[in-house]
């Protein structure tokens, strides 16, 4: 019995400590269960194979498809760029497909040779097509993406105090069809609408399937520790695919509520007008790293003769903020990696970001979260430390009848049980708090791994940024000094190789925590900290 509560035990801190590396999410497989597979792929890669014409256009004899267009994936002569700058991000549109240039975060910046300078969202090569293509499948004329547009202003600031949307119009015909899309901006939000106006020119309807593209170069080729790939949410389930997974022409959906591309702490995504219908495309370029994410409207918009009819994409392109995720009302908030206990963990965050906004320092905030947890498991714990307590006191008795009964093991249980019984102790009870308590630790281990409000948080002195580790390993060394004193502070187990075990743990858990988030291990120093005032506590009111 005490084998198996000891087990229990370390197998509990093992899970809170390896969380992150045991259980992240295998890349999910990406089924062919779209028809148009193929031709979507072939879009996507820069060639617009011939579109398939719909039998009732065909038969009444409408407009021939168009004719195979190869990308150039060069900049025309007659490119345009036009500035778009909001409160939060500075975004270059280009005219060259009325795609997406750049769009840099001003709240937010990256390392790089010359110092910070703010995050681009947009991670393309220069001779790339650009993200926010588009292309039409299964459709009775396509375009090619990098189409020139004409658009409507060369510049478009927002102010913080702007009400209403400001747009931006791109229009250009092609064939026996005109395209505008339009951009609508928002002062102080990182989403972004995009109305797709599709005109008739020819004398017979056409049947038209928009197909919004992302690129996104992985100059690591799926090889980071976190995840940064392609993304997408089917039905209510969050898939992610690393670069080294992608294989051409293959498809998932229906029902993708969203698709793109993310970091661990930033997302790209683009939400289609009709998730019931709607489905994603994988692909990749011949360089292997540049990763094409299609996502399909998933309805065919029948244009009549002389006509205009139109479908709406919602865009997002910023950081993980949980409020500024859930405000888009696209379950965009799910791309936050919670883990399994998403359910505790968002609120931890929220009350989090609570305590932040009346202490402006992420660093005490967990501290003071901490206190609160050990708080609300002050109860729990001191069950865990009774029981402990009254274990360290029948050592010598057990010692006694490991050594009168180590050839008969059978009978050396009975007579254990037979002590645990007669002194009113339970093997378990040290163990059972632990237990209770490891939803909570994991999901506040995930809540605080994946917060993007700390990331370049400063807690003081050295520590300057809570999302990256200690850089000179001072909170891992002490939390594992922690450790030790709270090891030294419980019963140790009858079996020497057990001990032995036991004596490591603290230096392995440290060698652990040497490259987890600064934040993350205050947390847990903290928390070791509080238990071993409880622990002394609880052996004083014993005593």
């Amino acid at each position: 019995m005490e084998k198996r509560t000891l087990l229990a035990v370390v197998l509990s801190m093992a899970v809170i400590m390896l969380y992150h590396f045991l259980f992240q999410p295998p890349a999910p497989p990406i089924d062919n269960t779209t028809t148009g597979a193929n031709a979507l792929a072939a879009n996507a890669s820069g060639v617009a194979e011939k579109p398939a014409v719909p039998t009732s256009i065909a038969v009444g004899g409408g407009v021939p498809p168009s004719p195979p267009i190869k990308a150039t994936g060069k900049r025309f002569t007659a490119d345009k760029d036009i500035e778009v700058e909001t409160p939060l991000y500075k975004a270059l549109f280009s005219s060259r497909g009325a795609s997406l240039r750049s769009l840099q975060l001003k709240k937010y910046s990256q390392e790089t040779a010359e110092g910070k300078n703010p995050l681009e969202m947009v991670a393309i090569k220069s001779d790339s097509h650009l993200p926010l293509a588009l292309t039409f499948v299964e459709s009775s004329i396509n375009i090619p993406h990098d189409l020139t547009y004409t658009v409507n202003t060369n510049k478009l600031t927002i102010g913080k105090n702007d009400g209403g949307k400001e747009q931006l119009v791109f229009t250009a015909s092609y064939d026996k069809i005109k395209v505008e899309k339009i951009f609508s901006f928002q002062p102080n939000s990182y989403g972004i609408e995009l109305e797709l106006k599709i005109t008739n020119l020819a004398d017979v309807t056409l049947s038209q399937q928009p197909v919004l593209l992302w690129y996104a170069n992985d100059e690591q080729n799926g090889k980071s520790r976190e995840h940064i790939g392609a993304i997408y949410y089917l039905f209510k389930d969050v898939k992610r695919v690393a670069t080294k997974d992608v294989a051409a022409g293959k498809m998932d959906g229906p029902h993708v509520r969203w698709a793109g591309w993310e970091s661990k702490y930033f997302l790209a995504a683009i939400a289609a007008p009709n998730p019931d219908l709607a489905s994603v495309s994988l692909s990749k370029e011949t360089d292997g790293n540049t990763v094409i994410i299609a996502l399909l409207s998933g309805t065919k918009l029948l244009v009549p003769p002389k006509e205009t009819v139109s479908s709406t994409f919602s865009l997002f392109i910023g950081p993980k903020e949980y409020d500024a995720l859930s405000q888009q009302n696209l379950k965009l908030e799910n791309a936050v990696d919670f883990g399994f206990f998403r359910w505790l963990a968002a609120p931890m965050l929220v009350f989090l970001k609570f305590l932040h906004g009346y202490i402006p320092n992420y660093g005490i905030a967990i501290i003071i979260l901490a206190t609160l947890i050990k708080l609300i498991f002050w109860p729990l714990g001191n069950i865990s430390y009774r029981s402990m307590k009254k274990m360290q006191e029948l050592q010598p008795k057990m010692k006694e009848i490991q050594e009168k009964y180590k050839n008969d093991k059978q009978k050396l249980g009975q007579e254990t049980m037979a002590l645990y019984k007669a002194h009113k102790v339970n093997p378990m009870g040290g163990c059972l708090p632990i237990l209770v308590q490891l939803p909570v630790f994991i999901a506040l281990f995930n809540a605080i791994q994946y917060s993007i409000e700390l990331r370049q948080a400063p807690f003081f002195l050295w520590i300057t940024d809570l999302s990256v580790a200690d850089p000179y390993y001072v909170t891992p060394i002490l939390m594992g000094a922690t450790m030790f004193i709270q090891q030294k502070m419980s019963p140790p187990p009858p079996d020497p190789m057990q001990a032995k075990i036991m004596m490591f743990l603290p230096l392995i858990f440290t060698f652990f925590f040497l490259n987890f988030s600064s934040g993350l291990v205050l947390y847990w120093l903290f928390n070791n900290i509080l238990s071993i005032a409880q622990q002394l506590y609880v052996n004083k009111k014993l005593s």
